[in-house]
């Protein structure tokens, strides 16, 4: 999937343009292109060095996907099962598996510039625990800003424009170092500044970090298309702690946190045994 033909565009486009970061983020797009119009799988299961594993073609033989041995230094051919389809997402170095009924079973990693190639895939849950949901009003118990802006104004004011004055004089040290000495001048000229009008903000509360993360909040339990399938009870971190007892109080916020995502994993575990293994309950 990578030859001299790409090689040779990222370095023609590198030296016409003068972009190189613009180069490597168009050669990583068409690597994208080329993916999710192949029937190509990485060779790598997860993140790490690992690849063709036994539970990875474990798992590829259970979804219906034919493995054909044609490989490269990072991906396979394979057959797909009717319906399924590579997509890309928004960013170019991630595409998804997705199978007949539209639903994304694994994301694939593809990073295509030339200097760091790699690839590898990663299976999907059908089920998952969601990260906490708070259960306060956002505008009552987030930081607001002191002050807000309501207009600008234009003010004459005398400004600085430091300037750096090159001296003529170089000299080299005793190790034979060229040394250019500088002095920086402050200009002060009068100009029309562009200032913000500022006044105090009504909803402005100030709140330390204890007051937020002591509000109420949940966790959820998700379906891969975000139906809410459960939600734990609504637990609080009782904010009795003094400051220099900070470690007690978030000790305390972490047993809560571990309690409502325990309750979520009790819920699976009696609804859905076997929600851990990626394969299960798709069909």
């Amino acid at each position: 999937m990578f030859n001299n033909t790409e090689t040779n565009l990222f370095f023609m486009e590198s030296l016409l343009t003068g972009n190189v970061n613009k180069a490597i983020e168009n050669q990583e797009k068409r690597g994208q292109s080329v993916l999710v119009n192949s029937s190509k799988l990485p060779i790598k299961y997860g993140r790490g060095d690992v690849k063709d594993t036994v539970e990875y073609l474990n798992k590829l033989d259970k979804m219906g996907i034919k493995i054909i041995e044609d490989k490269d230094d990072l991906f396979m051919e394979v057959e797909l099962p009717t319906g399924w389809s590579l997509k890309r997402t928004d960013h170019s170095m991630w595409s998804n598996l997705v199978d007949d009924k539209g639903r994304e079973r694994a994301n694939i990693f593809y990073k295509a510039a030339f200097y760091d190639r790699d690839a590898f895939i990663t299976f999907n849950r059908r089920f998952h625990i969601s990260s906490e949901k708070h259960d306060y009003d956002v505008e009552q118990f987030e930081q607001q800003p002191e002050f807000i802006t309501i207009g600008y104004e234009e003010v004459l004011e005398k400004v600085k424009e430091p300037s750096r004055t090159r001296r003529n004089i170089d000299y080299a040290d005793e190790y034979g170092t060229s040394w250019t000495w500088y002095e920086d001048e402050d200009m002060k000229t009068m100009k029309m500044v562009k200032k913000p009008i500022l006044e105090k903000n009504p909803k402005y509360k100030p709140l330390t970090g204890y007051e937020k993360y002591s509000q109420p909040f949940h966790y959820e339990v998700y379906d891969y298309d975000g139906k809410v399938l459960f939600k734990s009870d609504i637990v609080k971190t009782d904010f009795e702690y003094s400051k220099d007892e900070h470690w007690k109080f978030y000790d305390h916020r972490d047993q809560v946190e571990e309690w409502a995502k325990f309750q979520c994993e009790i819920w699976l575990n009696m609804n859905y045994p076997c929600w851990k293994d990626d394969l299960s309950y798709w069909n």
